[in-house]
């Protein structure tokens, strides 16, 4: 394929992560996409499949890399094919996932959307003063910090922000779970929905 010529392909980034399907746009050939378990991902109407999320830092997939006549070639690997491209000369590293986190000044909240958490760092101070109480209407969780199934750092899915003014002036914008729309207004939330880009 020539350089510069993507395609838009997904990933499971590792054995116990079933329902993730890491996206990420490559320009390497039909064989190698095959036999790094590559699969190719339709976008229709603005929708992407169930379980895609693009650009996270964490989890992420092993990398794969392979000398051939025609130079070094090197992608991501699908989880289920490992052993296969292993066995083909691949040399395969280790995915990378992040543990949920408890620090003194944050800790990480996640929300549940199509079977797969999304989550991100929250100040401390701002879980207090919100309360677990609104945190729930908007969906959100707070991690134990022995999570290892969280997605950090995607650009898709985009999760809608609801904002409310406190009494004291000042404002909280918060992610939340799109499917807690009703719940966030009727809990006195300003909502505002944003939609996914095409890529």
């Amino acid at each position: 394929m020539p350089y510069g010529k993507t395609r838009l392909v997904s990933v499971q980034p590792t054995v116990s992560l079933t329902t993730v399907k890491y996206g990420f746009r490559t320009n390497v050939d039909a064989a190698t996409s095959t036999a790094l378990g590559h699969a190719a991902v339709t976008v229709t109407d603005n929708a992407y499949p169930v379980g895609f999320c693009l650009g996270a830092n964490s989890p992420k997939p092993a990398r794969a890399s392979k000398k051939l006549a025609t130079g070094l070639k090197t992608s991501y690997c699908d989880a289920g094919a490992r052993g296969t491209a292993t066995t083909a000369g691949w040399k395969v590293g280790p995915a990378q996932v992040r543990r949920a986190a408890d620090t003194r000044f944050t800790r990480t909240v996640f929300v549940t959307f199509e079977g797969n958490k999304y989550g991100w760092r929250l100040p401390k101070t701002v879980i207090a003063k919100v309360t677990l109480a609104e945190l729930a209407n908007l969906g959100i969780e707070v991690a134990t910090g022995t999570e290892k199934d969280i997605i950090y750092g995607a650009s898709i899915p985009r999760l809608p922000v609801a904002t409310k003014e406190n009494p004291d002036g000042t404002t909280h914008r918060l992610r939340f779970d799109p499917d807690f729309v009703d719940e966030a207004i009727a809990a006195d939330w300003s909502v505002s929905t944003r939609a996914e880009d095409t890529l």
